[in-house]
């Protein structure tokens, strides 16, 4: 009995340890832009805690994320690998669709990976292809953009959104809009 649960558990192990690293192939490329928040910086912002209304929200936001990994490029090559990657991701993983957006040429998918119950989950990802193609004022081609969001912990989603624009992350807005799932 030993054995199976050894064995489980580093199975468990090594398929955590490979989904969370399916993305850093991106980090060292000069097409993408990264940022990697750990638990460990999470817990430091959660201590800067000045008993401010405010303060007590971003700490009631952050303090249960594991991780935060941010990737984005303009480089069409780099988008179209980080789609099959996502794609790649979303089959090895038991992530389903919570909802997607399309607004013109810009697609915006959230995939979660379930939590203790019905307003939490262990994982948001979000990827949004196409960002940038035109912009609201005058419909003028630029570069597309595409992002990959992957946040891991004891997530409420019903919080989520408002992290996502404090930190400035494109597709927050969106998943606002999901709150009432």
């Amino acid at each position: 009995m030993k054995k199976i649960i050894t064995i489980a558990l580093f199975l468990v192990t090594i398929v955590s340890f490979s989904q969370n690293s399916i993305f850093n192939k991106f980090e060292d490329l000069d097409e993408v832009s990264t940022v990697v928040v750990t638990k460990q910086a999470f817990n430091l912002m959660a201590q800067f805690n000045n008993g401010s209304p405010e303060a007590e929200e971003y700490v009631k936001l952050v303090k249960n994320i594991d991780g935060l990994r941010l990737y984005t490029t303009e480089d069409l090559a780099v988008a179209k690998e980080m789609k099959n990657v996502v794609e790649k991701y979303l089959k090895a993983s038991q992530l389903t669709e919570l909802m997607r957006v399309k607004d013109k040429d810009v697609n915006i998918k959230f995939y979660i990976k379930a939590g203790k119950n019905e307003n939490y989950v262990q994982e948001l990802l979000m990827f949004v292809d196409g960002i940038g193609k035109y912009t609201s004022k005058t419909d003028s081609p630029v570069k597309p953009e595409s992002v990959i969001l992957s946040i891991t912990g004891d997530i409420n989603l019903n919080e989520i959104s408002k992290l996502m624009n404090k930190m400035n992350i494109k597709g927050g807005e969106h998943l606002k809009k999901s709150d009432k799932h």
